[in-house]
């Protein structure tokens, strides 16, 4: 049988993409994607570290001012150690009323390092020594918990002068399977009514 010339319409069309194209196309397009991923998340990683690394430094300036707050007002004539070097707690009375001429302070404050229970972690505390006085604080105490993460060896107070100079270490897991990320801050308070 025969057919005429131009009847019989070829299959292949011009229009449209052939597999060829669309499996290259394809290739292309999930490199790239690959590509823009890899850079979000590396950006990502990034940016979820110094977030933390700022909470870990905006954290330890707060607890630092809050050392401060308390030790500013401070009467360092009855501190105790009387001449801090390298200790790692302080005893102060604040001042709580005048009589005439004469300042009446209130009870001791102490500011310690209380251990976890682990190798590298205590608890810094700040607590009012209520009658009867004692090295520890008991059940009539005001105790209050300040940090949770601070170093072991992380809270050292060390006198220059009228300076008391308050050295405070604490850290932070940022990473699951890195070592913790240590902080150190420096302060210093002068002890405006010793003698």
């Amino acid at each position: 049988m025969t057919t005429p010339k131009g009847s019989c319409k070829s299959r292949r069309h011009t229009s449209g993409f052939t597999l060829v194209e669309l499996t290259l196309s394809l290739s292309v397009f999930s490199v790239i994607s690959i590509a823009a991923g890899q850079s979000f998340l590396t950006f990502s990683t990034s940016v979820t570290r110094q977030v933390q690394e700022a909470h870990l430094a905006s954290r330890t300036q707060v607890v630092m001012d809050r050392l401060l707050d308390e030790m500013v007002t401070g009467q360092f004539v009855t501190m105790d150690p009387p001449i801090p070097d390298t200790s790692n707690w302080i005893r102060f009375e604040r001042p709580i009323d005048f009589v005439g001429t004469a300042v009446v302070y209130g009870n001791p404050i102490q500011i310690d390092l209380v251990t976890n229970g682990e190798s590298q972690s205590a608890s810094l505390r700040i607590w009012e020594d209520i009658a009867p006085l004692g090295t520890s604080p008991s059940t009539e105490d005001n105790v209050s918990i300040v940090a949770r993460n601070v170093v072991t060896d992380g809270l050292v107070f060390n006198r220059f002068g009228s300076i008391i100079e308050i050295n405070l270490t604490m850290f932070d897991q940022i990473e699951d399977y890195g070592p913790p990320e240590l902080l150190t801050i420096v302060s210093g308070v002068r002890m405006r009514n010793s003698e």
